[in-house]
């Protein structure tokens, strides 16, 4: 059994969940939370890694807005 439209329905999702960069934006700040959690084992400072590379992410963001 095989399916051609596979690269148009992963193309559609990616679109939907806002591309790499929306993926990136969404994921990272989780990721960096846990790895900063794991390390430290402190609450206060990983929450604050996190949200602050999301602020980071967001600042990119309407700055490549405004340039363009």
């Amino acid at each position: 059994m095989s399916y051609e439209g596979h690269e148009e329905d992963r193309a559609k999702v990616l679109g939907a969940l806002g591309g790499t960069r929306g993926l990136l934006d969404s994921g990272l700040p989780a990721i960096v939370f846990l790895i900063a959690f794991n390390i430290t084992h402190n609450l206060n400072k990983s929450t604050i890694v996190a949200i602050a590379l999301s602020v980071i992410f967001a600042i990119a963001r309407l700055v490549k807005r405004e340039t363009l």
